[in-house]
């Protein structure tokens, strides 16, 4: 096999390998610039404070949404209850 493999020039890839610039101090220097710290994780939405019981409650609902089980499961009158006044409390907040 006589033939010859040619390497492609990966566009950028100098950048990802360009010496470091600076005096050598590294993180620490970095770390001291001033940054601004970002804002609370709230996209036009409102803050809404839950219990553990209540994200529990969430997220095993969304579970059972996204995975159904193989056996249909039906919820006990006081489930159901729980997660319509977490319903309420959502849409309260709205």
């Amino acid at each position: 096999m006589g033939g010859s493999f040619r390497r492609a020039h990966l566009r950028g890839s100098d950048e990802l390998f360009r010496p470091t610039q600076g005096t050598g101090q590294g993180v620490a220097a970095y770390a001291a610039e001033p940054t601004e710290s970002p804002p609370p994780a709230r996209a036009d939405g409102r803050l809404l404070r839950l219990t553990d019981e209540e994200i529990e409650q969430l997220a095993d609902a969304l579970h059972r949404l996204k995975f159904p089980p193989a056996t249909p499961h039906k919820p006990s009158i006081a489930e159901r209850e729980q997660l319509e006044e977490l319903r309420q409390k959502l849409l309260a907040a709205l």
